[in-house]
């Protein structure tokens, strides 16, 4: 627009200040920076490097493209962009950046962009009075900026990301690609990074790379075992059927019986259409869950995410529309959790408060809130949101952590202004809303998906053994479960809630059991791909 503004002016010969006065419009400069402290070698760097166009620059710095051009020409003695500092608001941006999947961020004040030479990040930053470029950054930010990929990919990547639909063979995650504009676009990222597309399929996660046309994926397969289902997941597949050659080939490449390739999808073979092959699974089911009885329980079991009845009794529920704890149930036994994670530390009072909260008022400030953030029209606009979010969210907890024994806290790092800093984090990531079905992904987007937490704790969630995904509701307390079932018990609640059943985080902010909009968490975010049919109404 500013490059059409200025040719018309041109052709009229007149300025674009007076186009734009006789126009009815005012002309407003604000100068991002001035020649002598473009830093030309820097920005030279960024070019070549990180993808980023003179045309990024002019736009930033609100002056032409040709004017970008000559200043790259020329280097100012003594001026240089590169730094490794940032405010503390410049982290809040960034933070909110990195949970969005955002690369630019622009208000009136700040500009903040993020890019990779499929190495390493940078971290661009210009403002009012100063431009910094960061190539290096402390350790927390160097973690968060790997987890979400930023050090290796582009904004085209994470575009890219979406035509690439999740499909399993033989249980491992593949990409399909059906778009072939897309596919052709992969194919030049590729070229870019000298990879094939099965090295970038797994770069997104996908640990079996690019599914090609010819492979036949679990999902064909059950669709063909679907039409000799006789009832619930029992399937009659008699050798006449003209299916039968191509499932035995593939038992026996996959070196298994073919009531074994059966199981592994979640059906059981019978010989007639009779339920007893069904019958005699399901005894033997109870059978082996009975030896996992926790001691002085006649149906509470203890069962390990990792073991190999887990992996069969979870799939055998699945392909039954039912969560693994229905399946439990429906069998008399009860899934509990014992391994509770504690750590050492010193014993030291709490803190009294300084200034006690009226928690009442705080949660109806973030329920109002909450109705202005999925409004948000725009993602800089939601970034902004979030951040009076986080610090209603803060102050509702007296800025400490919800994790921590009052008891046997953590040592807490106390700002100028006399309150502690913590952190938020999202229980279901930000980043899964891409893999929820439609009308889903703006409810993750909410203070119920949030806990407030210490440095410390923050990164327990994050990492400790495996991470804690999901919220459950055991014996009236509120529990994290890590992935493999170790418990971290939530201390200080005033906002999160569990429904009746203990498995399902809601995060609606208007919290009834009848809602219809209750959002079922799954053992792995992963899951959260091909779990359409599984939200529950």
């Amino acid at each position: 627009m500013y490059q059409l503004t200025g040719a018309f002016s041109r052709q009229n010969d007149t300025t674009i200040k007076d186009f734009l006065d006789s126009n009815g419009f005012e002309y407003i400069t604000k100068p991002r920076g001035i020649p002598s402290t473009f830093d030309a070698v820097t920005a030279r760097r960024l070019i070549e490097q990180f993808d980023v166009t003179q045309m990024d620059f002019a736009v930033w710095f609100k002056v032409s493209k040709q004017a970008i051009s000559q200043k790259l020409n020329r280097t100012y003695i003594g001026v240089s962009w590169t730094s490794t500092n940032l405010s503390p608001d410049e982290e809040e941006v960034i933070d909110d950046m990195i949970e969005r999947n955002i690369f630019t961020y622009e208000d009136e004040e700040l500009i903040v962009a993020i890019r990779s030479n499929f190495i390493q990040a940078c971290i661009i930053i210009i403002g009012s009075e100063q431009t910094k470029v960061l190539f290096e950054f402390n350790q927390p930010l160097s973690e968060k900026l790997g987890r979400a990929k930023y050090d290796t990919f582009r904004e085209i990547d994470f575009s890219l990301r979406e035509s690439m639909i999740p499909v399993n063979v033989f249980g491992i995650k593949h990409a399909k690609i059906d778009d072939r504009a897309a596919l052709a676009r992969i194919n030049q990222q590729c070229r870019k990074r000298g990879i094939t597309t099965d090295e970038y399929c797994v770069m997104h996660g996908f640990e079996g790379g690019y599914c090609r046309s010819n492979m036949q994926t679990d999902e064909d397969l059950i669709e063909i075992l679907n039409s000799y289902v006789t009832q619930d997941n029992l399937v009659y597949f008699p050798h006449t059927v003209p299916e039968y050659f191509k499932f035995t080939n593939k038992a026996s490449r996959a070196n298994m019986t073919l009531d074994e390739l059966f199981e592994f999808f979640g059906y059981i073979k019978v010989d007639s259409r009779l339920d007893s092959n069904y019958k005699n699974k399901i005894s033997r089911y109870i059978d082996e869950l009975k030896q996992l009885r926790v001691k002085d329980s006649q149906n509470k079991i203890l069962l390990r995410t990792e073991t190999a009845l887990y992996q069969r009794l979870y799939t055998f529920a699945k392909r039954r529309g039912s969560t693994l704890d229905e399946f439990l149930a429906e069998l008399g036994f009860e899934r509990v959790y014992e391994r509770a994670v504690t750590f050492d530390s010193e014993r030291r009072p709490s803190d009294t408060d300084r200034h006690p909260k009226d928690k009442s008022a705080l949660l109806r400030e973030l329920e109002g809130l909450q109705g202005h953030l999925e409004r948000s029209v725009t993602q800089n606009e939601s970034i902004s949101r979030n951040r009076q979010l986080v610090n209603k969210l803060k102050e509702l907890y007296d800025y400490r952590c919800q994790l921590c024994d009052p008891f046997n806290i953590y040592p807490v790092i106390e700002k100028e202004d006399g309150t502690f800093y913590v952190e938020v984090h999202h229980i279901i990531a930000l980043q899964h809303a891409s893999l929820l079905p439609n009308g889903y992904d703006d409810q993750l987007d909410t203070f119920r998906n949030a806990i407030v937490v210490c440095p410390f704790h923050h990164k327990v969630l994050h990492y400790h053994q495996g991470g804690f995904e999901r919220l459950i509701n055991q014996n009236g307390d509120i529990f994290f479960v890590s992935k493999h079932d170790a418990l971290l018990k939530v201390l200080v609640n005033h906002h999160l809630q569990v429904d009746d059943r203990g498995s399902h985080l809601l995060v609606k902010s208007s919290w009834n059991h009848n809602s219809v909009n209750n959002l079922k968490l799954f053992k792995r975010p992963e899951e959260l791909c091909s779990a359409g049919q599984n939200i529950t109404t």
